[in-house]
């Protein structure tokens, strides 16, 4: 089973499963809700692996780097998005990649996304009124986007600016 959109994409070969986390990860809403960090697997659900014999595998850089079945990539395709220029080097790809998009502006980039990946909150600032054609596809969060960061792997960024 192929998942389009998601971030536990699973390519199904008989008895195998090749995911992005091995565990769930549960962000909720900063409004509401708090959500619980990575959570175990539940033991009934390693059970039920057992019992139907099936293999896992996951790993989490070489799917970040693989355009087709990485997050990233998902995101890419959702915005019908064009690849212009690959960044932040990590083993056998990169992690970022800054695309061409049909001309729009944040507020309705932010419908756009959160209509498409049920995003329950977006926290903006900046220039919401100015228009643009490209925008990093850069799928992290917390210390991955302070690192590169820290790293100065934006570069490409500022031809943007």
């Amino acid at each position: 089973m192929a998942h389009k959109y998601g971030h536990a994409i699973h390519l199904a070969v008989p008895f195998f499963y090749l995911k992005s986390h091995a565990l769930l990860m549960e962000c909720g809403d900063p409004r509401g809700v708090w959500g619980r960090s990575f959570l175990p697997i539940r033991p009934e659900l390693l059970q039920a692996i057992r019992k139907k014999q099936l293999s896992v595998f996951t790993c989490h850089l070489p799917m970040d780097t693989s355009r087709p079945i990485s997050t990233g990539g998902a995101i890419m395709e959702a915005l019908e998005a064009q690849a212009m220029q690959p960044f932040w080097r990590e083993g056998n790809g990169h992690v970022g990649m800054i695309c061409r998009v049909k001309e729009t502006d944040t507020p309705c980039l932010i419908d756009r996304l959160t209509s498409i990946f049920a995003i329950p909150c977006v926290d903006f600032e900046g220039n919401s009124e100015r228009r643009f054609s490209a925008l990093p596809s850069f799928p992290a969060a917390g210390m991955w986007s302070t690192e590169c960061v820290k790293r100065k792997r934006w570069a490409p960024m500022r031809n943007l600016m």
